[in-house]
């Protein structure tokens, strides 16, 4: 008769507990506390305006200013949340001979004088990984760039450089474009 008694009140016991926490999650979700995290859907547009295609012969040359390059220009639209861009070179077609330190690359910001980066094309990384970059490889130009409403132009030069190509170099072809990848600024909540 204990044991019946005992597995009566266990029981009732539980049946309270579930009917309260369920009331206590519907109660939340009805009746919102006033400090509550409430969301707003904001506009998020970014505009791109891509270069054309870089590609063909590249002949060894002295200067970037005599190898291929293309501008493009990126920004956000007015009202839109804030974002960041990353801009890279996307490898359509590269020969392995050309994963080397005579194929080069520089991006200037608003025709400044000085390049904000400059690299070769020998390692591509994805995420944390390095690796030596190939057909398909997406190199990174610029990362987390802050857009603005104002237009902001990036012009990327590509050659290569005569001072130090070897004869390995031979019989290479590049093909690619320059693309970006854009994302809503985050915050942390205080």
């Amino acid at each position: 008769m204990k044991k019946t008694i005992v597995y009566i009140m266990i029981a009732f016991l539980l049946a309270i507990t579930v009917v309260g926490v369920t009331y206590a999650y519907y109660g939340v979700i009805i009746n919102p506390k006033e400090d509550s995290l409430t969301t707003n859907a904001h506009k998020f547009e970014v505009i791109y305006t891509g270069g054309t295609d870089i590609g063909g012969e590249l002949e060894l040359v002295n200067t970037k200013e005599e190898g291929k390059n293309t501008t493009v220009n990126i920004k956000i639209a007015e009202g839109s949340v804030e974002a960041l861009a990353n801009i890279y070179i996307h490898i359509d077609q590269m020969t392995d001979n050309l994963a080397s330190n005579a194929l080069r690359w520089e991006v200037y910001r608003n025709n400044e004088e000085q390049n904000i980066k400059a690299g070769n094309f020998m390692y591509c990384v994805s995420g944390n990984i390095k690796k030596k970059c190939e057909s398909g490889d997406k190199l990174y130009l610029i990362n987390d760039y802050k857009l603005t409403t104002d237009d902001t132009s990036f012009t990327v030069y590509i050659w290569l450089d005569g001072n130090l190509a070897t004869n390995d170099i031979l019989g290479g072809f590049f093909q690619g474009y320059i693309g970006a990848e854009t994302e809503t600024f985050t915050g942390n909540l205080g």
